[in-house]
């Protein structure tokens, strides 16, 4: 049993000298966000929107888009992230910095599911959702 417990314990463990991998620049902004959108505070989410997103869709829209998209998922089971990119161009939107997530989740309604958000970077160099879609 002592022996299993090192083995495990070892395999969890970085090893000496190597750094934790760091996280993606703006992946907490994305998880905060979707945790609004999981917990139903649409009108919340809307909050952390560029202000690109904000010129294009009402609040009141937004509510309505992710009442007829989002909520019919239900709870979410599971979320992973499977990617994250840099962007200074995408259709339909004016050229600036991006950064794009794609994560792959599971809800109560619908086993696999593919998320992507697009954060924006704002004048004030913070990054905002500017687009969210699920598949």
């Amino acid at each position: 049993l002592g022996i299993m417990v090192l083995l495990v314990l070892s395999w969890s463990l970085p090893a000496w000298g190597q750094a934790k991998p760091k996280d993606p620049q703006g992946k907490q902004e994305v998880f905060n966000f979707l945790e609004m959108i999981d917990r139903g505070d649409y009108a919340g989410s809307y909050e952390l929107t560029s202000a690109y997103f904000q010129g294009m869709v009402s609040p009141k829209k937004w509510v309505e888009l992710l009442n007829g998209g989002r909520r019919p998922l239900g709870s979410l089971i599971s979320r992973n992230l499977i990617r994250s990119e840099s962007k200074t161009s995408l259709p339909g939107v004016p050229d600036g910095l991006y950064l794009v997530f794609t994560l792959k989740s599971s809800f109560n309604n619908k086993n696999s599911a593919t998320e992507t958000v697009t954060l924006e970077k704002e004048k004030d160099g913070s990054f905002k959702v500017s687009g969210y879609y699920i598949r």
